[in-house]
Order: C-alpha cells, then structure tokens, then sequence
C-alpha cells in the first residue's frame, strides 16, 4: 500500500517519524477500544441478553403483586 502511494515516496526523516507516530497512537487506542475483539463483543451481548432475560421473568411476579385486589 505505502509502495504504490506517490505521496509516501521519498519522506525525509521527520514526515516517517510523524507517520510512525501516528500509527503507534492509532494501534494503542484500538487495543483500548471497549471491543477489542468479537469474543469480547460476544461475551458483552450475552451478558447483556442473560440480564434481560432474568429482568423479563421477573414481570408475572411484579405484576401480580402490584396488582391491586378487590376487597
């Protein structure tokens, strides 16, 4: 990629240090990211699913208690 670009031919010393830069800061701030990988993601969703789960079989429960009961 870098081979074919015209523009990133015959840097001097400070343009490759700023683009080395540049890509060690993109590379740190993607291993950072709340997703690094798609197991993380998964591992996210699932949690997320398993809570709902429990919170909507709790409804018949609470529904029926805050019901009010004809006396």
């Amino acid at each position: 990629m870098v081979a074919e670009d015209p523009a990133l031919q015959n840097l001097d010393n400070e343009a490759k240090a700023q683009l080395k830069d540049e890509l060690q800061q993109h590379r740190a701030e993607k291993g950072m990211s709340v997703h690094a990988t798609n197991a993380a993601a998964m591992r996210d969703v699932h949690a997320t699913v398993d809570h709902i789960i429990r919170d909507v079989s709790d409804w018949p429960t609470l529904i029926w208690t805050l019901t009010p009961t004809a006396s």
